[in-house]
């Protein structure tokens, strides 16, 4: 009997390890180099912040305790706009065809959903996607 239950309780925390560990090292960081998702940003959030550059418009806390803040930056040309547009997009499993339309190259690319955000912490850099059409490029910085 003190067999079974021994042997239940090894396996049993066993598992409850195995699947913290699982959690651990997905731990985002600054350097985390993945397009991370915040769902239901009104628009009006955006465009308030592109009216008060520098102003934090979104904040999250990371895995491992930073705080990433996301802003509007005045100083980013449309050229770096559209090469962080386009890297997202690349990303995704899209790229550009010769006659501007988006095609796919993965079986199953990831479609960009209006009304989100997505934000690269590694590339210090958040692109949100308007409900009505459009997006608007976005910084990111860290506070430890």
């Amino acid at each position: 009997m003190k067999t079974k239950l021994s042997s239940g309780i090894i396996l049993g925390v066993t598992l409850v390890l195995g699947l913290t560990s699982v959690g651990c090292a997905t731990t985002t960081s600054p350097n985390t180099n993945e397009w991370l998702v915040f769902s239901s940003i009104v628009p009006s959030r955006i465009e308030n912040g592109m009216n008060n550059p520098n102003r934090t418009i979104m904040w999250h806390r990371l895995g491992d305790g930073t705080r990433m803040e996301v802003f509007f930056d005045r100083d980013l040309s449309f050229e770096d706009a559209r090469f962080f547009y386009h890297r997202l997009m690349n990303d995704f499993g899209w790229r550009l065809h010769r006659d501007g339309d988006w095609e796919a190259f993965r079986d199953s690319p990831r479609r960009p959903r209006r009304g989100n955000m997505y934000v690269n912490p590694a590339r210090r850099v958040a692109v949100y996607f308007f409900p009505g059409g459009g997006y608007e490029i976005l910084r990111v910085r860290f506070i430890r």
